[in-house]
């Protein structure tokens, strides 16, 4: 019976062989043409930076905040008006219908109002600006994360297919032993099911495929080139080694927006305190009063001293107060989110990169007993249970090494955005 099988199983091995090489070659050749492809992360991320909604949204937010720092330096130039006015007044020997008097008026500043709402349109620009700096690095992490997960979807389904194809392979074998022993049926039936399962996997893995080349979409057109996703990307910049070199040399520019709102908060208290001090409003005019009295001149001068306004300025100086400290805190919580979100992006990369090591010698180890086990059931040493079970650890080992080179490259981006140089090295090339 041993001479039987091993006769039937001969010529299959030819072919198992050939099979093996075709699914090889097709994880392959994706990723030697890889780079001549026009289509990159780099490419993507700098045209979101661009183009994205979000980010015109915020250079829009940009460019109102400096339209309000040039609006607050106007108060310090003299307005000139024309006034108008038409009425009628009967008199003896005059009929006046029209009036026109052009107005030149300028608040003197005096009172520190002026320079302090200058001041804070300033420091209102730079959170504008330090917004856009976070937004950018939000979409630049957004549309690399996409990308990664297209790279993990495309290994995870090839990995599938390969999978699908080796159970195939052995369910081809079982046949024809149990065309020659109709006893082994039942070995039969347990290849089906493991196929059956194989190919459930490989429909999950496309879903998931599916899935992460939508979110991708909504950086790129071309997210379903799969020739350009054949390996991972090369971040522009090395992570620093370690968390602690990391936060020595950070340039978060969440906490400087943090940073920038708590100083516009303190602006705003200066605002509010200003409020108490007086005005001086001085107004020169020309009356043109046509048949009454021909032309006059008329200066004004305008003092005004507040003293009571029923409390609004003292609530205004306390609410302004209150916005300040909690500008404050948030600050201070920003620097804690911000050193937490490094450490932990720390943490994940050291756990990726050791279940990749890991992962490594497992799939190495794997694909020496998938072989070994086959030679062994084509002697009737082990039996189909075990074939099946091996290579289903096999797979396993695979789909865990590629997973884990993802998270690798995962938390390596993560660690660029959180220290705020994402966005800026892609623009910087």
């Amino acid at each position: 019976m041993m001479l039987t099988i091993s006769s039937h199983l001969s010529r299959p091995t030819v072919a198992y062989g050939m099979q093996r090489c075709a699914a090889l070659a097709a994880v392959a050749l994706p990723m030697l043409f890889a780079p001549a492809q026009a289509q990159s992360l780099e490419g993507v991320i700098r045209q979101a930076l661009v183009d994205y909604p979000g980010i015109k949204a915020v250079n829009a937010g940009v460019t109102g905040a400096k339209a309000d720092i040039d609006r607050a330096n106007g108060a310090l130039m003299p307005s000139l008006s024309l006034n108008a006015s038409a009425n009628k007044i009967k008199e003896s020997d005059a009929d006046q219908k029209a009036m026109a008097t052009p107005w030149l008026t300028w608040s003197v500043p005096l009172n520190g109002r002026v320079r302090a709402d200058i001041h804070r349109t300033e420091i209102a620009a730079k959170v504008a600006q330090a917004k856009l700096q976070v937004s950018r690095d939000d979409i630049a992490l957004q549309a690399s994360e996409a990308w990664l997960a297209v790279v993990r979807g495309q290994h995870m389904v090839q990995l599938a297919q390969q999978n699908v194809t080796e159970h195939g392979l052995i369910l081809g074998d079982i046949q024809k032993i149990v065309a020659v022993d109709a006893g082994r049926s039942l070995d039969l039936a347990q290849a089906q099911v493991r196929l059956d399962a194989a190919q459930t996997n490989l429909t999950q893995r496309q879903a998931e495929l599916q899935q992460a080349q939508e979110k991708l979409a909504r950086f790129t057109p071309d997210a379903r080139q799969t020739a350009a996703f054949g390996r991972y990307p090369q971040l522009p910049q090395a992570v620093p080694a370690d968390a602690q070199q990391a936060l020595n040399a950070m340039t978060s520019p969440a906490l400087a927006q943090a940073q920038a709102q708590f100083e516009e908060a303190q602006a705003r208290v200066d605002s509010a305190k200003a409020m108490h001090n007086p005005t001086l409003d001085l107004s020169l005019g020309r009356q043109h009063l046509g048949a009454i009295a021909g032309a006059k001149t008329v200066a004004t001068a305008t003092f005004s001293l507040p003293i009571y306004q029923g409390g609004q300025v003292d609530a205004g100086v306390r609410s302004a107060v209150a916005q300040a400290t909690a500008a404050q805190d948030t600050l201070a919580e920003t620097e804690l989110v911000v050193k937490e979100r490094v450490r932990l992006a720390y943490a994940d990369l050291a756990s990726a990169q050791a279940r990749l090591k890991l992962a490594a010698q497992q799939r190495t180890s794997g694909a020496q007993l998938v072989s070994g086990y086959k030679e062994q059931f084509r002697l009737a040493r082990r039996t189909l249970l075990d074939l099946l079970n091996i290579q289903s650890e096999y797979a396993s080992y695979q789909q865990a090494e590629a997973l884990a080179q993802h998270d690798v490259k995962a938390a390596e981006y993560r660690i660029t955005a959180a220290l705020g140089q994402l966005a800026r090295s892609y623009s910087a090339q």
